[in-house]
C-alpha cells in the first residue's frame, strides 16, 4: 500500500517536471516560431564559423583537410526539425526509390555496394555482360595525379 502511494507521488512529480522543463527559454521559442512562420532567417543565424579539420596525409596539403561549419545549437535544432519534416514528406509521397541508399536512414554506401555486387554476380552467373560507368572521377584524379588538382587537368 505504501509503495503504491510512493509510485503515484513519483508519477505526479514526473508529470509536473515535464510541464515545467523546457530546454529553451520562451523568448527563443517565439523567435524560432516567428522565423518558421515568416520563412526568414536572421542574418546572424545565416553566418557560420567554418573551420578546417585535418583528415589524413601531409598536414599542409589542401586536399587533406575538410571544411566543417560550426553552427549554433538553435540552428542545429532547426535543422533537425526541418530534416524530419522533409523526411516525413518524402516517405509519405514515396519520392525515394527502394534502390536509393545514400542519405536514407538505415542504408549506406556499404549497403549500396553490397546490393550492386549482388546484382553483378547474378548477371555474371547468368552469363550476361556487365558494364560499369563511374561518374565521380575526383578521387581517381587525386590518386593518379596527386601533384595536380582536378581543376588544373587540361586536355592534351
Amino acid at each position: 500500500m505504501a509503495s503504491e502511494r510512493k509510485q503515484k507521488r513519483r508519477r505526479r512529480r514526473r508529470k509536473k517536471k515535464k510541464k515545467k522543463c523546457s530546454p529553451f527559454p520562451k523568448i527563443i521559442i517565439r523567435i524560432e516560431r516567428q522565423s518558421w512562420l515568416t520563412r526568414e532567417v536572421s542574418v546572424d543565424r545565416r553566418l557560420a564559423n567554418v573551420t578546417s579539420i585535418y583528415k589524413k596525409g601531409w598536414k599542409k596539403g589542401l586536399w587533406n583537410h575538410r571544411p566543417v561549419s560550426l553552427a549554433s545549437v538553435l540552428g542545429k535544432v532547426m535543422e533537425q526539425i526541418i530534416l524530419s519534416a522533409i523526411t516525413q514528406h518524402v516517405q509519405d509521397n514515396q519520392a525515394i526509390r527502394p534502390s536509393q541508399h545514400g542519405f536514407v536512414k538505415g542504408r549506406s554506401c556499404l549497403t549500396n555496394l553490397i546490393s550492386f555486387y549482388d546484382k553483378v554476380t547474378c548477371l555474371a552467373d547468368e552469363g550476361k555482360a556487365v558494364d560499369v560507368v563511374y561518374l565521380d572521377f575526383t578521387k581517381a584524379f587525386l590518386h593518379c595525379f596527386p601533384q595536380r588538382s582536378p581543376g588544373n587537368l587540361q586536355e592534351t
